[in-house]
């Protein structure tokens, strides 16, 4: 809510700038009192005209990724996070990597989840998420890839920062997951698990050359495939997807291997 009340703020303020710059602009343009209606109406159009670009100014400048934050201050949580996500039995499970997004009017999730080789295995994303005191964020989700048969799920995040003065770096927490088994006369049979997950804010490089990553691509299978193209083909691929400073699957897996040692120091390969 803290940046709908922002963006309203801020709308009121450019319409008062707006409405100042009208009255001077009009005013030097024609006599208020020769051509009355004249300077009615193009003193509507010119409002309306520097509203909208104001509005629009506006807009930008909430949604800035710097402003947010200061809106946000100490409660600020978005950005690219990596979640080490351990079983019951405390042994690794899998990686998710999530991205945590501070809306006008509520804060989204999405995330994509890889194994323990990094091969992709799906996406998913918050139907619903609240940041509750104490900087506690409760939230529903669903797999995207596999909605015909999804059933909404819940998890809960506890954030914290080593330093009081400072945005939260980590949060651990703990989510429900529940998979489809079979399927025998018309009756599902599913497998409820609960995860226990660390996760750790990335360093802004980190965070910049992962944004360019195109997570499809590192899946084996389709890894496997672009080896067995033909050159010809190969190179037209890397024109598409090959950015600036994009991270290599050998880069994030450094990236992986250095958080998760810092969640499962007994897990061994």
């Amino acid at each position: 809510m803290k940046t709908i009340e922002t963006r309203f703020t801020l709308y009121a303020v450019g319409l008062a700038i707006s409405t100042i710059v009208e009255r001077l602009i009009t005013a030097n343009i024609i006599d208020r009192e020769e051509s009355p209606i004249y300077f009615h109406v193009l003193s509507a159009i010119i409002l309306i005209f520097l509203f909208i670009l104001t509005t629009a100014g506006i807009k930008q400048l909430v949604e800035n990724r710097h402003i947010t934050r200061w809106i946000h201050r100490k409660n600020y949580i978005g950005g690219r996070w990596i979640e080490i996500v351990v079983d019951n039995n405390n042994q690794f499970h899998h990686y998710n990597i999530l991205d945590i997004d501070h809306g006008a009017y509520s804060i989204s999730l999405v995330g994509t989840t890889f194994d323990e080789q990094l091969n992709y295995k799906y996406k998913f994303a918050s139907l619903h998420a609240t940041l509750e005191p104490g900087d506690v964020l409760s939230y529903t989700y669903i797999q995207r890839d596999f909605a015909d048969s999804a059933i909404i799920e819940m998890g809960m995040l506890q954030f914290f920062s080593h330093s009081t003065s400072k945005i939260p770096t980590e949060y651990f927490g703990s989510y429900r997951n529940i998979t489809r088994e079979k399927e025998e006369e018309g009756v599902v049979f599913t497998k409820q698990e609960v995860f226990n997950l660390r996760a750790f804010k990335l360093e802004e490089d980190e965070a910049k050359r992962l944004k360019n990553v195109d997570f499809d691509t590192l899946h084996d299978d389709a890894v496997k495939a672009i080896e067995h193209m033909s050159a010809r083909a190969k190179k037209k691929l890397s024109k598409k997807r090959v950015k600036k400073n994009q991270m290599s699957k050998v880069e994030l897996e450094c990236i992986m291997e250095k958080y998760k040692e810092l969640v499962c120091v007994n897990d061994k390969k």
